[in-house]
C-alpha cells in the first residue's frame, strides 16, 4: 500500500499562507518564485509534515463552500 500524496500549485500554497511552512519543511528558498527558481503555476508534492494541515484546510474549504468552489475548477 502506497502512502497518499497531495499535489498543489505553488500559487495555492502562497494564497493560503502555507508557502513559508512548505519552504521550511522542503528546504525550498522562500524567495524561489521571485528569483525564478520555480514558477507559481508549478505543482509540488506536499511533504508528509504538511499533509495534515493541507488536508484540514481543504476539508474546511469544502464545508464552507458546500464542496464547490469556482477557484477549484479553473
Amino acid at each position: 500500500m502506497s502512502n497518499p500524496k497531495i499535489t498543489v500549485s505553488v500559487r495555492w500554497l502562497m494564497d493560503n499562507w502555507l508557502w513559508e511552512e512548505y519552504c521550511e519543511v522542503s528546504g525550498t528558498s522562500l524567495w524561489a518564485v521571485n528569483e525564478g527558481q520555480i514558477d507559481s503555476d508549478e505543482n509540488v508534492e506536499v511533504p508528509a509534515e504538511l499533509m495534515r494541515r493541507v488536508a484540514s484546510f481543504l476539508v474546511s474549504a469544502a464545508v464552507e463552500t458546500d464542496g464547490y468552489d469556482d477557484a477549484w475548477t479553473e
